[in-house]
């Protein structure tokens, strides 16, 4: 199992891409899941480039990739992706479209966007879903263009700082979307700090998921707070989960979703690399609890 965490764009372009990918793979990481964004709500410029000037920039980041050995896994879109007019239903489309493209360029099978995610209390779950469904199925076309597939990743919500499920945030749910959609380019990303989140059982929601489950953000959580741990730093019982991925012959990255970002801003370089290396250390000592 290849060992992978998850950066941002705008940190590798901060670092420059040949430094970046220089630190990836001195500190022992053997992919990453590629963030198509600067933050939350937060575009990239690139995105809004010229096409060749985008493809121009994707190829060669896949390029120095390749240099040092560093796969992309997985890529995870711009966020978040709630819509209630037109102009913004086909600005995202607009946005996921490029998201997507960068995906085929950097050699990815798969990226993350997102469900809908309003509070259940104000959309109720079927209205939620019903967006989720709508935005999901124009992507239809546009994954199959560029042979990408969506994973659909589950979500939670809060009020009044109590964490709640909303739409899609378990695995019936997930596979619910998958068969409504109706199309092959749709697979499961689970979230371990997610389910964590709103009280699922984590190695029994990855059983349901079963053969669907294709990428994973894996990363740890305490006291009911979407904080991004790296593994064996909160609650999850990380041996039943690694049980249930052997059950169903997981056979993607083990991807940490950590917060790299705040690494970088708090120490540079150095501090993120520290980072990427303990992402190293403990997601080794999480795929030997097989």
């Amino acid at each position: 199992m290849k060992i992978s965490t998850s950066i941002n764009n705008s940190v590798i372009d901060q670092i420059g891409a040949d430094r970046a990918f220089e630190l990836i793979a001195k500190s022992g990481l053997d992919a990453i899941d590629f963030g198509l964004l600067i933050g939350y709500n937060n575009p990239l410029p690139i995105m809004s480039a010229d096409e060749a000037e985008f493809i121009e920039y994707y190829t060669n980041l896949k390029k120095i990739a390749d240099k040092y050995g560093v796969e992309i896994g997985q890529t995870h879109a711009f966020f978040p992706c709630e819509y209630d007019n037109e102009d913004k239903f086909n600005w995202l489309l607009n946005q996921f479209e490029r998201n997507i493209h960068a995906t085929a360029l950097l050699g990815s099978k798969y990226i993350v966007i997102h469900p809908a995610n309003y509070r259940p209390d104000e959309y109720g779950n079927d209205k939620i879903n019903e967006k989720t469904y709508r935005l999901f199925k124009a992507l239809i076309p546009i994954l199959e263009k560029y042979d990408v597939y969506n994973a659909v990743e589950n979500m939670w919500m809060s009020r009044d700082g109590v964490i709640m499920e909303t739409g899609i945030s378990n695995a019936d749910e997930m596979l619910k979307c998958i068969k409504v959609l109706n199309s092959d380019r749709f697979v499961t990303c689970l979230d371990s700090g997610h389910m964590l989140n709103v009280g699922r059982n984590l190695g029994d929601e990855a059983r349901k998921l079963g053969k669907t489950l294709k990428i994973v953000h894996l990363h740890d959580n305490r006291w009911m707070r979407d904080s991004h741990e790296i593994p064996l730093f909160g609650e999850t019982d990380w041996k039943d989960l690694m049980r249930a991925l052997k059950e169903i012959g997981y056979d993607g990255n083990f991807n940490v979703e950590g917060s790299s970002t705040k690494f970088y801003n708090i120490g540079g370089e150095d501090l993120l690399y520290e980072f990427f290396t303990l992402v190293v250390k403990a997601s080794k000592i999480c795929i030997s609890l097989i």
